[in-house]
């Protein structure tokens, strides 16, 4: 994956006079650039990307060094040049410190110094796989630059570059690098008023104008791309509202109108502990979500502080994944939540964590320690989408939440969660029925949107007061080459006519380009949630792009239609903006855009297979903590059942409360598709009785155990490895009962089956020995059981390693 590259030249031209804001700004600018918690920038060539006083030749190279480098490693590349500058036409040239005068005027040429927009131009045909371009000038007469450049790049080269250019001025004179000050405060302080994560052009030239009033800082832009920004925003560090930070929040509150229904749910929500806001698909619950987080914008109706955290719930939110945005997000806002999470931690016994889920580990039990020390007011959690969740998290989430609506110890707690009517959530609430918007909400709405008049009324026909399709036809409206005479009539209708203002009728671009990014993306589900290194991968198995740049071009093109998390980093999440679309596109009978969803779910299989195999699995890794949440569900799509219950079994994660959950939902689903028979069944029965038994069910394991043995016996024989395994946990649950004389039988019956079936170095062998030692022991024959770990210790040695846990308790046990 690439990264962010920065070049910043600092140039004096001493024919022209000395700036006194050289090489000070220019260090500054690179110091705030290189910063990891801020420009976040490794330096564009060598070991430092900070060059001063060049000469022609010195600068030319580093530039084109720059751009070699950025090219081969597929990075984003910054350029800043601060110093003179001289245009002539649309000529624009940076000045170096080696230019001479010709007949006392500065005439710079091609050779003389460096032509901005033409070096580009040829860096890029012949290095062309930069990953976005950002051009950064403050000096006299860099305004022209963006206009000449946005002409220029567009139409002569030969690969699409995405940039963003933001220049000092306009044909004026550079007054004292303001521009530079300016910037290099803002990425130092960032801006507050901003919501997200990280300061674009956009946002830093409207603070230039207004501190710098001398000067009209230009910012052209071709092909906008949210991962082509200058710097993290320092503003939400010193500040951490996360959940104002997701892509979600700004894109759904973008061109907000309060309503009457946001005020409504305000109020019930001051009083109510659990709000539930229903609505069919597209009338605004996600929008209303989102905007509680955003109180600056609507206007008065939501109080400061309103939410503590806010969840968008996707197809792959786990509950553990649930449990770790909220605590993280109740962690910043809520010092005192983090402490009494640390503290929870540090006192509970494993086998009270045992018996907990992530909820009620990370995020109940810190709330209750919390509430019974003081009383720090309301916490407000927001939860979206919860029709999207996971199946096999609905059972615990929905007890949770049932926990923090009616138990006296979260008094302070209110829910607000937001679902489609068809899918029941079982806790005591209010409810807030959304219906179709009313005529003037969707009226304000255009109109900020500035739609035509003309179509205004077309578009408020065919939506029926369905805010998703108000949204998706004001920006069909706000293409150029929109025909008003054939508006699209229906949802399918819009998407289809978005594919093909892509492109997407050329045989070409849709089979290499858009058919595999946009499937892959639409298997994975709605919302930011397939690393993008997933995504290049999975996209690489149908024939597309297989690279970051190349799939980032594709995701900047289709931008309305995916969605972006953490774009232009190493952690980059995408995903379709809305599940109506991914239903679209993976639906053979949608006509020329239809996909088999099995060829995507196929693809990210493979994928996993390769960048995060269950074999290896790392829970604590972007691409191993996706497979853990979804790879089984990809399997089944395609058939794959076997290696479906093996990715359950290889992706356990270290709560056991949350595996049996997990594995209870499976089993129904298991059952019912292979019958009580298979062998994957049976698999999956054992798995429930055992993690029945880590959450502190001992004689309920027992049952299940002795429940599956005969089961076994009858489909695999009773010297199948299966078989011989639950014998094992027959014999071990029997112990754990108190039975210490029927354990120890149990045991003593095994083993030798099991050195004749697996052999007498066979782990499990060596478990069941070890097993027989220790219940010898229990049973008053302390001697005979030192004899027995003595001659295991040896085996252990040769066959696991000194080092293996098992060993390590034998020597324990011995001494």
């Amino acid at each position: 994956m690439g990264i962010r590259r920065v070049l910043v030249i600092g140039s004096q031209c001493p024919p022209l006079g000395t700036l006194s804001f050289l090489p000070q700004l220019a260090q500054e600018l690179y110091d705030v650039m290189a910063d990891p918690e801020l420009g976040s920038c490794q330096p564009a060539t060598g070991e430092r990307g900070l060059l001063l006083d060049p000469t022609v030749h010195e600068l030319k190279a580093k530039v084109e060094a720059a751009f070699q480098e950025a090219s081969q490693k597929e990075d984003t590349l910054i350029l800043a040049f601060i110093g003179h500058g001289d245009f002539a036409g649309e000529d624009f040239y940076l000045l170096p410190a080696d230019l001479q005068l010709t007949n006392e005027t500065v005439v710079p040429t091609s050779e003389t110094a460096l032509h901005l927009i033409q070096k580009i131009k040829q860096l890029h045909r012949r290095y062309s796989s930069v990953d976005g371009l950002v051009v950064l000038a403050d000096t006299c007469g860099s305004g022209v630059a963006p206009h000449a450049a946005a002409a220029t790049w567009v139409k002569d080269l030969t690969s699409p570059l995405r940039f963003e250019m933001l220049m000092a001025t306009a044909d004026r004179q550079a007054a004292d690098g303001c521009f530079t000050k300016t910037l290099v405060d803002v990425i130092r302080n960032g801006i507050e008023s901003m919501s997200g994560e990280t300061l674009r052009c956009e946002a830093v030239r409207k603070v230039i104008e207004e501190c710098c009033p001398n000067q009209q800082p230009q910012q052209p832009t071709y092909n906008a791309d949210e991962g082509l920004w200058l710097a993290k925003n320092a503003a939400r560090r010193r500040h951490p509202t996360p959940w104002r930070t997701h892509p979600n929040v700004e894109r759904l509150t973008r061109w907000l109108v309060p309503t009457a229904m946001l005020s409504e749910l305000v109020e019930k929500s001051k009083t109510a502990r659990c709000v539930i806001v229903e609505g069919l698909t597209g009338q605004g619950k996600s929008a209303l979500a989102a905007a509680l987080a955003r109180p600056e914008i609507t206007e008065g109706l939501v109080p400061d502080g309103f939410v503590h955290a806010l969840v968008f719930i996707s197809a792959s939110t786990s509950s553990e994944e649930l449990a770790r945005q909220l605590a993280e997000q109740l962690d910043l806002g809520l010092p005192q939540f983090g402490q009494e999470r640390a503290a929870f931690k540090h006192c509970a016994k494993e086998a009270e964590l045992a018996k907990l889920n992530s909820l009620r580990q990370e995020v109940l039990m810190p709330l209750q320690r919390l509430f019974a020390k003081s009383t720090p007011g309301v916490i407000r959690l927001v939860l979206d989408g919860f029709d999207q969740l996971m199946p096999t998290a609905a059972r615990t989430v929905v007890s949770a939440l049932n926990e923090l609506a009616n138990h006296p110890d979260f008094h302070s707690v209110r829910l607000i969660i937001t679902t489609r009517p068809d899918t029941a959530i079982p806790v005591a609430s209010e409810h807030l029925v959304l219906g179709q918007a009313d005529a003037s909400s969707l009226q304000a709405y255009l109109d900020r949107r500035s739609v035509s008049p003309s179509l205004r009324k077309q578009i408020l026909n065919t939506a029926k007061g369905n805010w998703l399709i108000v949204h998706l036809l004001a920006d069909v409206a706000a293409d150029p080459a929109f025909d008003p005479k054939r508006p699209p009539k229906s949802l399918t209708d819009i998407y289809g006519l978005e594919l093909r203002r892509q492109g997407g009728m050329e045989p070409a671009r849709w089979r290499t380009q858009l058919r595999p990014i946009l499937s892959v993306l639409a298997a994975a589900g709605a919302g930011p949630v397939l690393p993008l290194r997933l995504l290049c991968a999975a996209s690489g198995k149908l024939g597309g792009p297989h690279r970051p740049k190349g799939v980032r071009d594709v995701l900047v093109d289709c931008r309305g239609l995916v969605v972006r998390n953490r774009p232009g980093t190493q952690e980059e999440l995408a995903g379709v903006f809305h599940q109506t679309f991914a239903g679209y596109l993976l639906n053979p009978s949608t006509g020329e855009f239809g996909i088999d969803r099995r060829e995507p779910h196929r693809a990210i299989v493979d994928a996993l297979t390769e960048l995060a195999p269950m074999e290896t699995h790392q829970p604590d890794d972007l691409l191993h903590r996706y497979a853990a949440a979804a790879e089984v569900s990809h399997l089944w799509e395609i058939g794959e059942h076997s290696k479906a219950v093996q990715s359950l079994v290889r992706r356990e994660g270290v709560v056991p409360a949350e595996n049996l959950a997990r594995w209870e939902v499976w089993y129904r689903r298991i059952l019912k598709t292979l019958g009580p028979d298979h062998p994957d069944t049976l698999t999956t029965r054992s798995n429930l009785a055992f993690w029945t038994g880590r959450t502190g069910k001992v004689r309920e394991a027992l049952r299940l155990f002795t429940q599956l043995l005969p089961d076994q016996q009858r489909v695999l024989g009773p010297e199948h490895p299966d078989t011989l395994t639950t014998r094992g946990n027959l014999a071990f649950w029997t112990g754990r009962t108190g039975d210490a004389r029927e354990a120890f039988r149990f045991f003593t019956q095994l083993l030798p089956d099991q050195q004749r079936v697996l052999g007498h170095d066979h782990p499990d062998t060596l478990t069941t020995r070890s097993s027989i030692a220790s219940w010898t022991g229990r049973t008053a024959d302390a001697q005979k059981a030192l004899h027995l770990f003595t001659q295991l210790l040896p085996d252990q040695h040769r066959v696991l390693g000194p080092e293996h846990p098992d060993t390590l308790t034998t020597r324990s046990s011995i001494a």
